[in-house]
Formats: structure tokens, C-alpha cells, sequence
């Protein structure tokens, strides 16, 4: 698409808050990118550490770094929104300061909208790691490499087991332009409702072509977020989409019957485990919120029955044990037969 001495094409955003090892690492993982024609700009939220002696070390160094530096903490939701909207090229790849990217990622996603010039979207596959490196099962259910129109992009997003995380997606700019940036009123999910808004309204290009690694530790923002405030997140993204006057009657039913599909089979798989180590409270909270957000009575009073005392609750959940240990084992046995070889 371009030459090693043309205009920037792409933006990395990487908001950033003491956490100098960590931003370096990504900063890099950006800089050793095939494709040459980026910038990275690294957004400080008011660190006061060795953050900005870091990022300057690296920019003395290659002129496609930006460091901004905020006055004041400003929030993490904010700071991601302020890059979104500085960016300048025609696209943007925003990238969390504890994850990286892999060095095919940006030609790849170039060369994918080349291919599909009417795509707003470039969505590629993240490997998911512990802090320590070690990689997370290979993800499941990925759909089919291509082009989807709205809603079938949409569509496509929800039906993979894990939802695919904005690492490994590069956006035109013009989403930003005329959708906004991230929706500061949200609880939790600001990431995956960006997406599911742009989504719900352009073109997505769908490849299964490794193009980052998302990192899981104790200090990370998701890490920290309780599974209930996960869940109430999904049903706040629920709610504004109902609510979205914006979007054709047609393709807004659509997405609410996805979201709600994707709620309630994730509410009952907390829930359960939830019962099944003892959480019992935990249990019960969650089985409210499928009653409240999903409107789901008969799956919220069975869930109930987990979380009672006595010989009715251990009954349940002796079954449901055996039901998860069941289905753990028949993943490891498709694990084995799809990657055991490989």
C-alpha cells in the first residue's frame, strides 16, 4: 500500500500509566512492525515516573514516536478517548500499554484492506497469555476469513466463544469521526462496545492471522474488574443498544437478541462457577442480574437452586460438577485433535 519513505498510514495508540518496563515493550513490539509507514504515540496519563525518560530514550531514537503527556490523571477511559480523537492517519490500532503486537500485524491488516476496500475494520487474532508468557488454549469457534456486512460483522463477533480484543484491530479513522470514541457513562466493557458500534454500522474483514498478544496479570485493568461489574457491563451495552435510534429497527431487534443470547450464556456460566467454589453470594448476585437484565425468570430460578443449602443444593451441584468436568474434557480431547499435531 505504501513505501518505507511515505506518509504515516497508522496510528498505534498506547495510553499509558506507570508502568515504564511495560510501555516499553510495546512501544517496541510497534516499531518492529514489516510494514513501515506508522506512528506510535504514547499518551502519559500524569505518571511523574520513569515513564517519560523511557518513551524519550526511545523517541531520541525513531521519529515515529509521540510522547503526550497528560496534566493530570484524567482516567484511563478518557486517555484512550483523547488519542482516538488526536490520531491524524487514515487508520488507527489502539494497543493497551501491557499487551504487543506481532510484526506481520500492520501488513497484513493493510493488505486485507486492499482487498476489501469497502471495510471500516480489520479484525485478526490475538494471542491471549498469562504474565508470564505462557499462552491460553487456542481460541474456538473462529468464523469464516472474509468480509461481513452490517450485521453479519456484528454476528460474527458474538458467535466466537471469546471476544476478540482490539489489539489485533486496525479501524479507519473515519469510525472516529463519526461514531465518537469510548462511552465514558459505561461501567465496565468500554472496549467491546466501541467495537460492537462500529460493527453494528460498516464492513468488518475477518482474517485468522496472528496479530498480537494480550497479556492477563494481577495489575491489569480486566484483571481487577469482578465478574459482576463484567456482566453489568454487557447489560449496560444491552440497554444502549435498545436504545439506539440510530441504528435500522431491523438490525437493532437483531443485535438485541444476540447480546441478550450472549449474556445469558455467560451469566449461568458464572453463576455455576461461581456455586461450584463456594461463592454462594456471589451466585445469587449474579442470578438476579439474568433476571433483572436479560429478562430470563426459569433460568434465574434454576440457577437459584445451586446456591441453597442442604441436600437439594449439593445435588445440584454434584450434577453440575460432573457437567462441567465433562465438558472440560471433551474440549481437551478437540484441543488435542486440532492442535495436538501442529
Amino acid at each position: 500500500m505504501t513505501h518505507v519513505n511515505s506518509p504515516a498510514q497508522i496510528t498505534t495508540v498506547i495510553p499509558t500509566f506507570r508502568r515504564p518496563q511495560k510501555v516499553e515493550r510495546a512501544i517496541r513490539s510497534v516499531l518492529a512492525q514489516s510494514y513501515p509507514n506508522f506512528e506510535v504515540h504514547i499518551y502519559d496519563n500524569a505518571s511523574g515516573d520513569a515513564t517519560r525518560d523511557v518513551v524519550g530514550a526511545i523517541a531520541a531514537m525513531d521519529h515515529r514516536v509521540k510522547y503526550f503527556c497528560q496534566p493530570e490523571n484524567i482516567g484511563f477511559v478518557k486517555n484512550f478517548s483523547c488519542g482516538m480523537q488526536m490520531a491524524r492517519t487514515p487508520f488507527v490500532n489502539l494497543l493497551s500499554d501491557d499487551d504487543l503486537l506481532l510484526p506481520n500485524f500492520f501488513a497484513d491488516a493493510t493488505a486485507s484492506f486492499d482487498r476489501h476496500p469497502q471495510a471500516f475494520l480489520f479484525v485478526g487474532l490475538v494471542s491471549e497469555r498469562h504474565g508470564d508468557g505462557t499462552p491460553y488454549p487456542p481460541p474456538r469457534k473462529l468464523v469464516k476469513p472474509g468480509m461481513y456486512n452490517p450485521p453479519l460483522g456484528f454476528g460474527a463477533l458474538m458467535s466466537e466463544a471469546v471476544p476478540r480484543t482490539w489489539t489485533g484491530m486496525l479501524f479507519r479513522r473515519a469510525v472516529f469521526e463519526q461514531i465518537g470514541t469510548l462511552d465514558g457513562a459505561l461501567t465496565t466493557q468500554h472496549d467491546h462496545e466501541f467495537v460492537i458500534r462500529t460493527a453494528l454500522r460498516w464492513p468488518v474483514v475477518f482474517e485468522t492471522i496472528p496479530c498480537g498478544a494480550f497479556f492477563h496479570h494481577d495489575d491489569s485493568i480486566h484483571m481487577s474488574t469482578s465478574r459482576t461489574d463484567c456482566l453489568l457491563g454487557w447489560g449496560q451495552i444491552l440497554r444502549k443498544v435498545e436504545s439506539d435510534a440510530s441504528l435500522p429497527g431491523a438490525v437493532r431487534r437483531r443485535a438485541v437478541r444476540c447480546i441478550k443470547k450472549r449474556l445469558r450464556r455467560d451469566v449461568i456460566r458464572s453463576a455455576v462457577l461461581s456455586s461450584l467454589n463456594g461463592q454462594f453470594q456471589d451466585a445469587a448476585e449474579v442470578a438476579a442480574l439474568l433476571e433483572r437484565e436479560v429478562d430470563s425468570k426459569w433460568s434465574a430460578r434454576a440457577l437459584s437452586l445451586l446456591v441453597r443449602h442442604g441436600a437439594v443444593g449439593g445435588s445440584f451441584r454434584l450434577m453440575a460438577r460432573s457437567s462441567v468436568h465433562v465438558n472440560r474434557k471433551m474440549r481437551a480431547i478437540k484441543d488435542y485433535v486440532m492442535f495436538g499435531n501442529s
